[in-house]
C-alpha cells in the first residue's frame, strides 16, 4: 500500500556518507567521485536548492514551454522544438545563490523546480522569487514535471546503514503533496534522474529499476536482475534503455512489464539518446572512445565512429544531427545516418556538453564559464558569453537561458 511522507522517521537519518577529502571531488548519488568522473561516468552535478537569494530581477513571461525533465523528454533528445529560445547575445537577468550544483534547471510553465538534501523549491523563472518550498528530510532527486504535477524520488539512510527510497507527487503550483509511494530498498542514498513517460515514472537505484504509476504511486514492475544501473535512462514507445555499469552493458527492457528484451556490450561513460528507431550512445572500444548507433528494436549495431577524445556529459539530437561534447572542450555534430562529422566548434578548454536544441540553435556550456550558441546546420557561432563558472548544462524557456554554477543559478536573457 501507499505510505506517507513522515512514516517511520525514526528509522531514517539524513547523514552524508564520507567523501574522499579531495576538494575537487563531489559526492553524487552515494558515489564519491572526482569532478571529471562526475561528469563522465556519473553526472555533471546535482540539483541543489538551499539558501536561495534572487538578485537583479528583470524579465519573464510564463508559457507552458520549457524543459520539464532532464534533456527535455523521455528520449533524452535535448530537443525543444516548441520552446521560445534566445537568438541574440545574452546578459544576466537575475541570479539565485545556492550551495550545491544544478545538473540542469527543470523549467515548466514559468517555474523552475529544484531539490536537494532536505528541501524542495519552486522559483519564478521571470525573477527568481520563491513560489513555494517544502523542507523535508532526505536526499531528493531531480524533478520531472507532467500536467499539473511535479515528481521527485527521495532517498534516506536508515540507522542500520541501508538506504530506502520513495517516489512522490506534488502539486506543481502549490507544492501540496499528492501521494507517496511505498518504500523501496535502495543501497545508495539517492537515484538522481527520474523519467516521466505518459502515466509511468521510471527511476533506478544500485539494486535495480522501478516503474510506478503516476496516478497513485503504486509499483507496476521492477527489474532486479541488473547490477549498478546508470543514473538515467531513455524511453521510447516500447522500451526503456539504460546502462549497467556493473556489467558494462546497454540493455533494453519492456516499458510495459520491465522484462529484458535485448542487451549489448557498451561500457559507456554517459550519453544515451533515442531518435528515428536508433539508440545513440558513447562507448569505449578498448581504450578507444567512440560513438555508436544501434537498432532500438534489436540492439544490432548500425555504425560506430572512433573519436580522439571521450564524450563527457549528456548528448542531444535534432533533425538528423547528433551533438556531443568532448573532454577537450569541443562540441561536435555528427550525421545520424552514418556517424560522419558534420561540424566541430571549440567552446572552451574543458568539456562542452550540449544542453538544449531549439530554434535551429544548439546551446552549450563549458566548465570554465563559457556559454555559447551555434547554428545546428553548419556550426556557425551565433553568440557566446561568460559567467563565473558552469557546473551543468543549460535550459531555455520563454526567451531566457538558465544554467548553474558552483553556487549560483544564472538566468540570462536578450538585452
Amino acid at each position: 500500500g501507499l505510505a506517507g511522507a513522515d512514516e517511520q522517521p525514526q528509522e531514517a537519518v539524513d547523514t552524508a556518507e564520507p567523501g574522499s577529502g579531495d576538494e575537487g571531488s563531489l559526492d553524487l548519488g552515494g558515489y564519491s567521485v572526482s569532478r571529471r568522473t562526475a561528469l563522465g561516468a556519473v553526472g555533471l552535478g546535482i540539483v541543489g536548492a538551499a539558501s536561495w537569494v534572487a538578485t537583479e530581477r528583470l524579465v519573464g513571461t510564463g508559457s507552458a514551454g520549457g524543459v520539464p525533465m532532464f534533456q527535455c523528454d523521455p528520449k533524452n533528445s535535448g530537443y525543444a522544438p516548441d520552446v521560445e529560445a534566445p537568438t541574440a547575445g545574452l546578459e544576466e537577468a537575475w541570479t539565485a545563490e545556492s550551495s550545491p550544483q544544478v545538473l540542469q534547471p527543470i523549467v515548466s510553465r514559468g517555474t523552475i523546480y529544484l531539490a536537494d538534501r532536505g528541501r524542495l523549491l519552486a522559483l519564478d523563472a521571470s525573477d527568481g522569487d520563491e513560489r513555494w518550498s517544502e523542507d523535508r528530510e532526505g536526499f531528493w532527486s531531480m524533478p520531472a514535471v507532467g500536467d499539473d504535477r511535479v515528481y521527485f524520488v527521495r532517498t534516506r539512510r536508515r540507522e542500520s546503514g541501508e538506504a530506502e527510497l520513495r517516489a512522490y507527487a506534488f502539486d506543481a503550483d502549490t507544492g501540496a503533496e499528492l501521494w507517496a509511494s511505498e518504500s523501496f530498498r535502495a543501497e545508495t542514498r539517492r537515484p538522481l534522474i527520474p523519467t516521466l513517460v505518459d502515466d509511468l515514472l521510471v527511476f533506478s537505484t544500485r539494486l535495480g529499476v522501478h516503474g510506478v504509476d503516476v496516478s497513485d504511486g503504486t509499483e507496476r514492475w521492477r527489474f532486479d536482475d541488473f547490477e549498478a544501473p546508470a543514473i538515467t535512462q531513455a524511453i521510447d514507445d516500447e522500451h526503456i534503455y539504460l546502462y549497467g555499469h556493473g556489467q558494462s552493458v546497454l540493455v533494453a527492457i519492456g516499458r510495459d512489464d520491465g522484462t529484458e528484451r535485448w542487451s549489448h556490450d557498451a561500457n559507456s561513460l554517459w550519453a544515451l539518446t533515442i531518435a528515428d528507431g536508433k539508440v545513440y550512445f558513447s562507448r569505449l572500444e578498448g581504450k578507444q572512445p567512440a560513438l555508436s548507433a544501434a537498432s532500438a528494436d534489436t540492439g544490432e549495431l548500425q555504425w560506430t565512429t572512433a573519436l580522439d577524445e571521450p564524450v563527457l556529459g549528456p548528448t542531444a539530437i535534432a533533425d538528423g544531427t547528433f551533438f556531443a561534447g568532448l573532454e577537450d572542450g569541443r562540441l561536435r555534430a555528427f550525421d545520424t545516418a552514418d556517424g560522419s562529422q558534420v561540424w566541430s566548434q571549440q567552446v572552451g578548454e574543458w568539456i562542452a556538453a550540449p544542453g538544449i536544441v531549439a530554434d535551429d540553435t544548439v546551446y552549450t556550456a563549458a566548465f570554465e564559464g563559457t556559454i555559447a550558441a551555434f547554428d545546428v546546420s553548419d556550426g556557425a557561432e551565433r553568440w557566446r558569453t561568460t559567467v563565473e563558472e558552469v557546473t551543468g548544462i543549460p535550459s531555455v524557456s520563454d526567451g531566457s537561458l538558465f544554467v548553474s554554477g558552483e553556487a549560483t543559478l544564472y538566468a540570462l536573457t536578450e538585452p
